[in-house]
């Protein structure tokens, strides 16, 4: 049987953890047939819980309280075989994505990386005082364009 290890995923849909192999194949063309290089899936597919879950609905698996899901029981060579694969990746680089031997260890390491964000967090509306006016406390709110400035309470006139 397969070693298996505890996957760690920040990403709020998940992700499909998918391994490929180069091979090459044969194809028609005006003179002839030239040969192409193609990846080819090798092994199974297996999905990985996000944290994401519609609102009134209890999760089938564990989400831990820095916001990562676990899935469990992934076969380690999968993970390692997509870990080489996707080294550039900006959820491996970023720490949303990562593997444990077991549950506990990965719960463990997820309260390391609870300050880790993947950017598709609900936006931050409220309003942060900075110098004589008032901004967006969340960075990734757009800001306005137009040169208007932003839309203060009436005082009652």
């Amino acid at each position: 049987m397969p070693e298996m290890c505890t996957v760690a995923c920040k990403i709020p849909n998940g992700i499909f953890l998918r391994v490929f192999e180069w091979e090459e194949v044969r194809v028609a063309s005006l003179g002839g047939h030239i040969t192409e290089k193609r990846s080819k899936q090798v092994g199974p597919k297996v999905e990985i819980h996000g944290p994401g879950v519609p609102f009134g609905e209890i999760p089938k698996y564990i989400i831990t309280p820095s916001g990562f899901a676990l899935t469990p029981n992934v076969p380690r060579d999968l993970w390692r075989r997509y870990k080489e694969q996707n080294f550039d990746s900006e959820a491996i680089k970023n720490g949303l994505l990562y593997a444990f031997p077991n549950n506990d260890m990965a719960a463990d390491a997820s309260k390391e990386l609870k300050d880790v964000k993947s950017g598709l967090e609900p936006l931050d509306m409220s309003m942060a005082t900075r110098g004589d006016g008032k901004i967006a406390a969340d960075p990734r709110v757009p800001k306005r364009a137009d040169g208007l400035s932003v839309i203060e309470p009436s005082d009652g006139k």
